[in-house]
């Protein structure tokens, strides 16, 4: 697929498989007995091919929006590795105390993590014009396999939303360990004592 992308060529690719949909699409169409249901973002799409009778909250005309999410680096990276989420943003109006947060899926749809600045204890003043905030995990415990990552603005209280996106970006996790299968990599200290008879 990436080939073909670089070559400047359009794919067109009818599937199921919503893994294949966020990782190589541009942009998605949602058929339903040949009519279309919905068009644009693979993550906006896929949300509401998952989820049809949910409510679509339009942020439109939010004072502040998220214009991109990043993973950095940019490929795929070794369980206990540094990774960094940037969330790029721009605010039409100065926001005071905004909230920004994320989460993290499997591609499975497990919840992994939610932090969040607010619980996190890292406190922005206020927003205005374009910035970006990171995120950073020094030391990420995430074993081999897809995860999800989404991310919001919130107004001090998180009872507000300024914008919220689903599931937005896919990144890949390389494990160190072949002989692990679980979800995350726990370094436990083993100890052994013989006992001794009296």
């Amino acid at each position: 697929f990436q080939a073909w992308k670089d070559e400047g060529k359009t794919i067109i690719l009818v599937t199921h498989n919503l893994d294949i949909i966020r990782e190589y699409a541009d942009r998605a169409l949602y058929l339903k007995n040949g009519e279309l249901q919905a068009e644009g973002h693979p993550a906006d799409v896929i949300s509401l091919y998952q989820n049809p009778e949910k409510i679509i909250h339009d942020f439109s005309n939010s004072p502040a929006k998220i214009t991109s999410i990043e993973i950095l680096p940019d490929e795929p990276v070794n369980t206990l590795s540094s990774l960094k989420v940037r969330i790029h943003y721009f605010a039409q109006q100065k926001i005071i105390n905004p909230v920004f947060g994320l989460a993290i899926h499997k591609s499975d749809g497990i919840h992994l993590t939610g932090p969040n600045t607010k619980t996190s204890s890292f406190h922005i003043s206020e927003i205005q014009g374009r910035g970006f905030i990171e995120c950073h995990f020094p030391r990420l415990p995430l074993l081999a396999g897809k995860y999800l990552v989404s991310a919001s603005i919130f107004d001090n209280t998180c009872t507000r939303a300024f914008d919220y996106l689903d599931k937005y970006i896919i990144f890949t996790v390389q494990s160190n360990n072949d002989h692990q299968y679980e979800l995350i990599e726990i370094s436990p200290q083993w100890s052994h004592q013989i006992a001794i008879d009296t």
